[in-house]
């Protein structure tokens, strides 16, 4: 009870400190008072600091989103036939060319958002607050998936210049949970709506009755979230880092913010990918320089500083870091823990300044808790054990992050310190 009342003290403040609020959060946000959707749009700069401004800012970027859905999935579905070129036209530029890669990304997507968190069923319930706004002509994002019968590998271009257009082999293939599907069919389902229908009771009942699941919802922020940033676009494992936002996010006990849920997600997952983006560019991969290349070899050297028998046990096995901690990194660990050891272990991720160091400190302590089985077992035992990471305590987890720091900056003679954890008492309560 006496955290709930720090956190609704620091959080009724007219201006909000941050350091306090991430020092407060960095020990773990109350699970019990629904207190983390507020905690995390402010950790993430979402939500302004200063009170009277917080309320025009949601309305504005609210606003904002819905007014991207609007200019992304419907704008660009109603254009008339005269302002689009041949399906077969093969420039990048063309508007056939750009709905035939939209396709093929929303398709990968749609994979990726449907094995969301597989152990529970909250993805695969229907969501209370659906979009209606995003239909075009009654058909939602998920439907345009299952029509998608053409996809780019359709068209195939001969030596001589000639395109020819040909179906898939897998076109009766349902991703859905309809299999009503005609296989009679031979009718290229794919093509973009037109302008809409003068036929208004049908749009209004189609409204009227539109469900959605909360995975579909994911997909339409994943989808926007590509077309916004065309030189990243989608990546697989993205669905990932938006799946525990969006969970807080929508299980927001006020209604009164639960509705704007998708709103939310899609920015606070746009902050937070503007500093883990480089974690997602393939060619940075092998960059020891910049991205989760230079993250790979700041992890080797800190594991031989912390635990040289682990480093050299490694070494000896031929067993690389990348095998096992490329996934960690890039996932911010979101695959190695139960969904609620993931957000709270989040809480302090996102309470860090430097939350890829932070996980470089969390991921030599995973090490560390289960050195004792790393050093007596071979190769295949050890990377079976990495990449199925055993079940401890995430909190045992954090408080040997926070001891491994605390080795790094002794070892490196560095006098700084994360403040936020000298602005309360008793900054480690785990140990």
């Amino acid at each position: 009870m006496e955290k709930e009342a720090l956190f609704k003290d620091i959080l009724s403040k007219d201006i909000i400190d941050k350091n306090i609020l991430e020092s407060l959060c960095f020990s773990g946000i109350p699970d019990d008072f629904n207190l983390r959707p507020s905690c995390w749009k402010l950790l993430l700069d979402y939500m302004p600091l200063k009170v009277p401004e917080r309320n025009e800012s949601l309305i504005n970027h609210r606003f904002r989103y819905q007014t991207l859905l609007h200019s992304i999935i419907i704008d660009d579905n109603f254009i008339d036939n005269e302002d689009k070129d041949h399906p077969l036209n093969s420039h990048p530029n063309s508007y056939w060319s750009s709905y035939f890669k939209d396709n093929e990304i929303l398709l990968q997507i749609n994979k990726d958002v449907r094995r969301l968190c597989p152990h529970m069923q909250f993805f695969q319930r229907l969501t209370k607050y659906p979009n209606s706004e995003t239909l075009i002509e009654g058909k939602s994002l998920t439907q345009r998936v299952h029509m998608s019968l053409l996809r780019n590998e359709s068209l195939t271009k001969e030596k001589s210049g000639i395109i020819n257009l040909s179906l898939p082999n897998s076109r009766h293939h349902d991703f859905s949970n309809n299999n009503s599907t005609n296989e009679n069919e031979d009718t290229i389902k794919c093509q973009p709506h037109d302008k809409v229908s003068n036929n208004h009771s049908s749009k209004q009942l189609s409204h009227l009755n539109f469900k959605e699941y909360h995975w579909e919802v994911c997909q339409r922020i994943l989808f926007v979230y590509a077309k916004l940033n065309p030189g990243q676009s989608y990546i697989q494992g993205m669905n990932e880092i938006l799946g525990p936002i969006y969970y807080v996010m929508a299980n927001f006990n006020d209604e009164s913010e639960k509705i704007y849920a998708e709103h939310d997600s899609f920015f606070c997952f746009t902050n937070l990918m503007s500093e883990v983006r480089d974690n997602f560019i393939p060619h940075m991969d092998i960059d020891k320089d910049h991205g989760i290349g230079a993250q790979m070899k700041r992890l080797k050297d800190i594991l031989l500083q912390i635990d040289p028998d682990i480093h050299a046990h490694f070494e000896r096995q031929d067993l690389k870091l990348h095998y096992f901690c490329y996934r960690w990194l890039m996932l911010l660990f979101s695959q190695e823990f139960r969904l609620p050891d993931v957000i709270r272990l989040w809480d302090s991720i996102f309470s860090t300044t430097d939350k890829k160091t932070f996980c470089l400190y969390v991921s030599i302590a995973m090490l560390t808790l289960i050195r004792n089985q790393l050093l007596k077992e071979d190769f295949a035992h050890n990377l079976k054990l990495l990449q199925n990471y055993p079940n401890i305590d995430i909190l045992k987890i954090i408080s040997k992050s926070l001891e491994i720091e605390q080795q790094v900056l002794e070892i490196n003679g560095s006098s700084y310190k994360d403040s936020k954890r000298e602005s309360l008492p008793d900054q480690n309560p785990f140990i």
